[in-house]
């Protein structure tokens, strides 16, 4: 078991290169309108199917 301040440290890391990579597919997202497009049309069909 790691002692605490690196656990922390560890912990810090891991969280800042996951928000380096998804920052990456957000911005590529953000440029290609079509995906969320399409995603927001599913979850709302979605919800509708649920609601009917």
């Amino acid at each position: 078991m790691p002692n605490e301040p690196t656990l922390k440290k560890h912990t810090k890391k891991v969280f800042k290169e996951t928000v380096d990579i998804y920052r990456k597919d957000l911005i590529a997202l953000l440029n290609n309108p079509l995906p969320i497009a399409i995603a927001v049309a599913a979850i709302v069909l979605f919800l509708l199917a649920i609601g009917s």
